[in-house]
């Protein structure tokens, strides 16, 4: 019954966007589980990874933050560190630390979650590519460029070998890899880099979307002081 409630829940959020309906579902699946004492199960832990998704997709990132760190306490008090969900609430902690600009932290919570993965034999994954570019991502905000480089390019190779070469996350990773290249003062690579992610955009079916723009306007901007430098 729980399992339905909640699944009620996302559909109505999904399909109408009135988060404030969704929320008055979970509290109350959460209610049930709380009368026949199944609050510490990965149902419950869901529950509140569900509340930290509606406050994630409102911007309100530090209220999110408390609901997925529940959602990890609920996973730790029932000994559940190894489910495959704790990996992605650790995952969820670590994006939202990353949007309130907590890069030290966010970082912590990424690799905690890859060494999770990789003990489970789950993260050579389309969620395990995904984990890898975050972490490349952060690494290179926190000013590692070489070592943010190296996460984002095996997160490229991770997506070749999955056949998911041709997809938006794709085309997002490379042009990752391109804006470091470009920062490492390796210009001409970067461009190659850049033309590729174009390439890869246009042969997923990508060109409507603001990344193929952005990319567009790297390579174009890339060029020029190439054109100039040589004069």
């Amino acid at each position: 019954g729980v399992d339905l409630i909640c699944l009620g829940a996302r559909v109505v959020n999904f399909a109408t966007k009135k988060s404030a309906d969704a929320k008055r579902e979970y509290h109350r699946a959460q209610h049930v589980l709380e009368k026949i004492g199944a609050t510490v199960t990965p149902t419950g832990a869901g529950i509140e990874v569900s509340f930290g998704d509606l406050a994630k997709d409102s911007g309100q990132y530090e209220k999110a933050l408390e609901h997925y760190n529940r959602a990890k306490q609920l996973f730790e008090q029932g000994g559940m560190e190894r489910y495959h969900g704790y990996a992605a609430v650790l995952r969820e902690i670590g994006s939202a630390k990353k949007r309130l600009k907590d890069y030290a932290g966010a970082l912590e919570e990424f690799k905690a979650a890859r060494n999770l993965m990789t003990e489970l034999g789950t993260a050579d994954t389309k969620d395990g590519s995904t984990l890898i570019e975050l972490i490349g991502i952060t690494k290179y905000t926190l000013g590692d460029l070489t070592g943010g480089l190296d996460e984002i390019e095996c997160a490229i190779q991770l997506r070749e070998q999955l056949g998911l070469g041709r997809t938006t996350a794709a085309v997002w990773g490379i042009f990752h890899q391109g804006t470091i290249k470009k920062k490492l003062g390796q210009f001409k690579d970067a461009a190659k880099v850049f033309e590729k992610a174009i390439h890869t955009a246009e042969a997923g079916g990508h060109t409507s979307t603001m990344i193929y723009k952005k990319c567009k306007g790297e390579l174009s901007a890339l060029q020029q002081s190439l054109r100039e430098g040589e004069q």
